[in-house]
């Protein structure tokens, strides 16, 4: 839910972010694997027994805000990422004017005080310096992954002053909300996309740029990645993370890989190490003490002292 119209060098920023990722399907497919790769159960419970889609919910975020924040994610975490989204003055930069509330942040200040004024600006100063621009004196107004818009202020307070858009199910659940308002009322997916967005021109262009997005986001989705395990050094700045592909036919002879035709013996922790003890059942049969093998060994002088 957020305009076309950026404020201050945020246009060029995002040809730049664009150029690094070559092309909008790069953004695309970068944005569908990041979030599935760190949301997959949260976009999956998300769109269950409505007529959206996970790479749907991908198209739109990526519509929204992902040539942004898509750069800043290997280097930093996912609750990281979802806090620096925010974005977009709140109609205090020239030539981005804005109808609804707040139309610009002495409204917003007027209305809510300086506390709540300074903390949303705190946020975005963070997101903005995550960008590499200059601290700023301005609220912006789209807030969460989605780009929840903060003229929902008057009806959700809580979710700005508790900043719960650094929760992926807090921003994913407000978003399938509003389209679901608005296809029960357009009847129709890609209208729906345009209600989310707002009426006119430029949301009738912002549905049709989300449905050109989503062949690319439902190609990433049929391969993406989950994370397995995944474990953090604190401070160190060492992480391992070990995942699982779909689509893609495990290798027969990879032990770190057994087929479901492979042998689960092991499986269990004491299971295995009982084997590594004693052995598997029968195999002494083939290797005893008195077998040629043993009996070409002979004895061996060890001198425990020195053990």
């Amino acid at each position: 839910m957020i305009d076309d119209l950026r404020g201050e060098n945020e246009i060029a920023e995002a040809g730049m972010m664009a150029t690094r990722a070559h092309t909008e399907q790069d953004v695309a497919q970068g944005v569908t694997r990041w979030m599935i790769a760190n949301f997959r159960s949260d976009l999956a419970d998300a769109v269950r027994s409505t007529p959206f889609t996970v790479p749907l919910l991908c198209a739109i975020a990526c519509r929204e805000a992902g040539m942004y924040w898509l750069p800043l994610t290997p280097h930093r975490p996912a609750t990281e990422i979802l806090g620096l989204c925010v974005y977009d003055a709140s109609g205090d930069v020239a030539g981005a004017p804005r109808s609804a509330f707040p139309t610009n942040t002495a409204q917003f200040r007027l209305s809510y005080g300086e506390a709540f004024t300074d903390l949303l600006i705190g946020e975005t100063n963070k997101a903005r310096m995550a960008r590499g621009l200059n601290p700023a004196s301005i609220v912006y107004k789209g807030y969460d992954i989605f780009q929840y818009d903060l003229q929902y202020v008057r009806t959700d307070e809580g979710f700005f002053r508790e900043r719960k858009w650094y929760n992926f199910k807090e921003c994913v659940n407000r978003a399938v909300s509003e389209l679901t308002k608005k296809v029960q009322i357009t009847g129709d997916i890609q209208d729906a996309v345009r209600a989310y967005n707002g009426s006119g021109p430029k949301a009738q262009q912002y549905a049709r740029d989300v449905m050109r997005l989503l062949p690319y986001c439902e190609e990433a989705a049929a391969t993406a990645v989950t994370p397995a395990v995944a474990f953090s050094g604190a401070g160190a700045g060492l992480s391992f993370v070990a995942f699982e592909e779909s689509g893609i036919a495990a290798d027969e002879d990879d032990p770190g890989a057994p087929g479901n035709s492979d042998t689960n013996e092991t499986a269990d922790f004491e299971t295995a190490r009982f084997l590594a003890n004693l052995g598997a059942p029968g195999a002494s049969d083939d290797a005893s003490l008195d077998s040629p093998t043993f009996a070409a060994i002979g004895a061996i002088n060890l001198d425990i002292s020195r053990a």
